[in-house]
């Protein structure tokens, strides 16, 4: 509940059901197969989660002076007006909620003679209604292709105006497997080793503002580097900043060494290391001219309001999958005592 404002921003039950079990193949409990199935939702973090923060600002308005051509006149300006209350409180979709993953784990262990196990396991992971938002102040086309309709749909001063809400219209799947070896030795010492596969790839369709979805519908695909689950970002595909550069959930391995050791008078001292593949890159975007013909159809190259490009005319062609490449890997080692 926003008290300066005077209405909700969020307001939500969440129902995390859970469930698992493990069943003996042999009287020694010697092999064991397991699984298991949570929904687990995302915790609101004020300090890291950017919807926290995310708000209207009803009561102040901001001016922008530029010196295009250095002669030391200001002879340009950005007048970014108030938000009034009545736009205000639509920025928060009132069915808006916590994200959740749907987890489902299975896996076999086998006790190995020579005081060895190995273990093998499969994880799926389901994203499902994460972080979004949406413009709702511009008159976006009906289909791909149409020229953008400019702004002033809900406030005629303002340009882009975001609603909060969820991301129904897409979900990022996860799979991987894991093959894990421990043993333990002689003297109180203790080894792991694990090897680990994943694949990810987004599946449902374009934020319904995003921009790309009227300029390469076809698009979409992608099991690359795809958006973070965290924050709000997937408005807008088209854009260069660093909203795809924090990705590192999406990796296609890693391998994992460790030791430990139970030494006298209760003291455990363990270290490992690790090997992680790098992210991918990132989509490519191949930045078109301003009077290219493909990007006129989207209407004129600069609106008034607020004196910004309209999203659709952003001199910008999208290339998922083929045109990325994987950064080199991670190394790091870790020890530590207690």
């Amino acid at each position: 509940f926003d008290v300066l404002r005077t209405f909700e921003t969020e307001k939500s039950v969440e129902v995390a059901p859970r469930l698992g079990g493990a069943l003996l193949l042999d009287d020694a409990a010697r092999n064991v197969v397991r699984a298991s199935f949570a929904r687990v939702h995302r915790q609101l973090m004020g300090g890291r989660d950017a919807v926290a923060a995310f708000s209207g600002n009803p009561t102040s308005s901001s001016k922008t002076i530029y010196d295009a051509n250095g002669d030391g006149i200001f002879e340009s300006e950005v007048l970014t007006p108030a938000v009034p209350p009545s736009v205000d409180s639509q920025r928060f979709d009132p069915d808006f909620h916590q994200p959740f993953v749907d987890e489902f784990t299975t896996g076999y262990v086998r006790q190995l003679p020579l005081d060895m196990s190995v273990d093998v396991a499969y994880t799926h992971k389901t994203f499902r209604d994460s972080y979004a938002q949406v413009d709702i102040n511009g008159f976006w086309p009906d289909a791909p292709g149409l020229p953008f309709g400019g702004f002033g749909k809900v406030d005629p001063r303002s340009g882009q105006i975001f609603r909060l809400t969820n991301r129904t219209w897409a979900r990022q799947l996860y799979h991987e497997v894991m093959l894990t070896v421990a043993k333990n030795m002689s003297h109180n010492f203790q080894a792991l080793a694990s090897i680990q596969r994943q694949w990810q790839k987004e599946d449902g369709t374009w934020n319904p503002t995003d921009p790309a979805r009227f300029i390469q519908p076809d698009a979409f695909a992608n099991d690359r580097t795809i958006w973070r689950n965290q924050d709000p970002v997937d408005n807008n595909s088209l854009a260069t900043g660093n909203a795809l550069r924090n990705t590192p959930t999406w990796t296609p391995g890693s391998f994992r060494v460790a030791g430990t050791w139970n030494a006298p008078k209760g003291i455990v001292m363990s270290t490992s290391y690790t090997i992680v593949g790098g992210p991918w890159t990132g989509p490519v975007l191949k930045q078109l001219a301003a009077n290219d013909p493909d990007v006129l159809k989207y209407g004129s190259a600069r609106l008034m309001a607020r004196r910004r490009s309209p999203p659709a005319v952003r001199p910008t062609r999208l290339r998922r999958g083929s045109g990325s490449c994987i950064r080199p890997a991670v190394r790091g080692r870790v020890a530590s005592r207690t």
